[in-house]
């Protein structure tokens, strides 16, 4: 996952002017926040740095933290919630509200599910559209999947104003071995 992350930094124009990548960590508490950031090589540092925390699933207090993260969005900026999970919430309830509360707040939300464990509802909650739900069947797969991601995520049909100012927050939590990969 960690490298997954760190290719997705690599993939998008990270810079002052440009994009903009934070990251949560959670388990059944946030355990790590990486503010919306500017510079590719700190990014990639405190990316590698995280550690697995070994609890259950609270989505909801990690879309939370996520979406607090767009505070400091530039203004005009396209802010992009992206949640990564291979498994399913504590609170299946809690985890759409606060997704919705996210979208009400201008976060386009990706929800990517990764391997067999993955509540599909819950996916499709916590995504703006059916079209932002990503299945995976592994992480190895995640990894070939990343410039895919990029490109639906971050240019799509975007104005070049877009494509160059956006903020992307991406949301992990992981039960599995998976988490250095």
């Amino acid at each position: 996952m960690k490298k997954s992350i760190i290719l997705l930094a690599n993939s998008l124009r990270i810079g002052p002017k440009s994009q903009r990548l934070g990251t949560v960590l959670f388990g059944s508490t946030v355990s790590s926040i990486i503010p919306l950031s500017s510079s590719a090589t700190a990014l990639k540092n405190r990316i590698s740095r995280l550690q697995q925390p070994r609890t259950f699933t609270a989505t909801a207090l990690g879309i939370s933290a996520m979406t607090k993260l767009f505070l400091k969005s530039r203004p005009g900026a396209r802010k992009v919630g992206i949640v990564i999970t291979d498994g399913k919430s504590l609170s299946e309830s809690d985890t759409l509200r606060e997704a919705k509360r996210a979208r009400a707040r201008g976060v386009i939300m990706y929800a990517v599910g990764v391997g067999s464990s993955i509540n599909k509802r819950e996916l499709r909650g916590i995504a703006s559209s059916r079209a932002h739900v990503i299945e995976l069947t592994d992480f190895g797969q995640l990894q070939k999947s990343i410039r895919n991601l990029v490109n639906n995520i971050c240019i799509g049909e975007l104005t070049d104003d877009l494509k160059r100012n956006s903020e992307l927050g991406t949301l992990m939590s992981l039960a599995n071995n998976y988490f250095n990969q």
